[in-house]
């Protein structure tokens, strides 16, 4: 089966109290949120559940550079450890200010981008994490949690604000050729 696409050429916004799913239970095929260039921004307050795999992207199409994704809505998995979630902002910046997979915890998450913030306080919880940009910020008492391992690969500054806390259980990998400042715990 195809993937489900939807395309929006001029950016993607979610705003509004009201709770949205991305995909269906029987959904083998990701769901694809794809704009040229143009920013992706979840920013109600209602809950998003992540039911099938699940690509944000913001690199398609031939102009330079690439839109930001911002989440503000807290996005929940379906099944424990199960639905996937990819960003990909490229050039772009990705800021997570929602708790993610805290009450049901995503599969692996994957993200790719210029800039990665997970905002003050706030969780990222899933089977795996891998992030993938210049600077990764996970700023004061944020927490990011995995049941299975995090990989993190900056060229710019990996920054850990004080009561940060990095949950691996079966391993931590950093790599890359960026500066490690760490003022929280990784364990």
């Amino acid at each position: 089966p195809s993937p489900v696409v939807i395309t929006a050429k001029d950016g993607f916004t979610v705003n509004g109290a009201g709770t949205v799913s991305l995909g269906t239970e029987s959904q083998v095929t990701e769901t694809k949120i794809v704009t040229e260039k143009k920013d992706i921004n979840f920013s109600g307050t209602g809950t998003v559940t992540v039911n099938s795999p699940v690509t944000l992207d913001t690199t398609s199409g031939a102009a330079a550079g690439s839109g930001n994704i911002t989440i503000v809505n807290p996005f929940q998995g379906k099944t424990a450890d199960s639905q996937s979630l990819t960003i990909k902002a490229g050039t772009g910046n990705v800021n997570l200010k929602a708790d993610m997979g805290t009450t049901v915890s995503l599969g692996a998450v994957t993200i790719t981008d210029n800039d990665t913030t997970l905002s003050q306080s706030k969780e990222l919880k899933a089977k795996s994490v891998s992030i993938t940009g210049a600077k990764i910020t996970a700023e004061e008492s944020s927490k990011i949690t995995a049941s299975n391992n995090v990989t993190l690969t900056n060229s710019g500054l990996f920054f850990t604000e004080k009561g940060t806390v990095i949950t691996a259980l079966t391993g931590f990998t950093k790599t890359g050729a960026g500066l490690s400042q760490i003022a929280g715990t990784i364990r």
